[in-house]
């Protein structure tokens, strides 16, 4: 079993980063179409990559600030 399994409730990002690692090794992801752009919101128009992944860093900030 991989070290990251459903047993374990709180895997390290290390962990999590190894399961994907594998996952895309194995070819988990090759035949998967992406959503990626498929399906945009005219609200979101303006958020790119970059704003997005800011976003997700403050949240996580004061997540980890408010716990």
């Amino acid at each position: 079993m991989h070290p990251c399994s459903v047993a374990d409730a709180n895997p390290t990002r290390a962990q999590l980063i190894a399961e994907l690692d594998d996952l895309r090794a194995g070819g988990a992801f090759e035949r998967v179409n992406s959503l990626r752009n498929r399906y945009p919101a005219p609200a979101l128009k303006s958020v790119n990559d970059r704003h997005l992944l800011a976003a997700i860093h403050e949240s996580a900030n004061e997540w980890r600030a408010d716990r």
